[in-house]
């Protein structure tokens, strides 16, 4: 099972002078709001696709042992997440963050030359993603420590037949799930 391993967000804009870094602030507890972001954080309801940054915890250490600032933050994330490896999601996967909380991965988030600066690299040496970018779908408190667990990404009903639309196990491998059968309702996976 995943869960949260840090919350950090960005309640003023960062200075765009030396030393460059981020200006995050790590928080214990967050609110997300729905087509927003987190509650108090300068650049929510901006951009509909950029609501969250989400890194996985490994992806961070890998990082960290090449020489990158790592600390909660430092990579311009929002949310680091232990036990799941962000980049086996594709657009349009939700997870459950909490007990309410819903995101839905939205597309990879690349390097800028803002992250270089601040991590003191050549942007042009950059060839890898820096997580994955979200929205808000179902607000709610999330945790450090919360567990999290990937809901059924929403399909196209074509079929009114309901045994035709049933989940794949590949729909939970990120999370070590176990298959599931199809079923004619959404199963809960609510965290209570």
């Amino acid at each position: 099972m995943s869960r949260i391993y840090s919350i950090v967000y960005q309640p003023k804009p960062s200075k765009h002078q030396e030393p460059f870094h981020y200006t995050r602030v790590p928080v214990e507890t967050a609110t997300l709001i729905a087509d927003y972001g987190i509650e108090g954080d300068r650049k929510a309801g901006k951009n509909k696709t950029r609501q969250v940054n989400l890194l996985g915890y490994d992806w961070v250490q890998e990082m960290n042992a090449k020489g990158y600032k790592t600390e909660p933050g430092e990579l311009g994330e929002q949310i680091i997440v232990e036990g799941l490896d962000v980049f086996t999601l594709n657009k349009g996967d939700r997870l459950q963050i909490g007990e309410v909380a819903i995101i839905e991965i939205t597309k990879p988030r690349t390097p800028c030359e803002w992250f270089a600066a601040i991590q003191g690299k050549d942007y042009d040496s950059f060839d890898f993603r820096v997580g994955m970018l979200a929205r808000v779908i179902e607000g709610g408190v999330i945790r450090v420590g919360d567990c999290q667990c990937q809901k059924k990404s929403p399909q196209k009903r074509r079929n009114k037949n309901p045994q035709m639309l049933g989940l794949s196990q590949a729909s939970f491998a990120p999370l070590g799930m176990a298959s599931m059968a199809s079923s004619e309702k959404e199963p809960d996976l609510s965290l209570s």
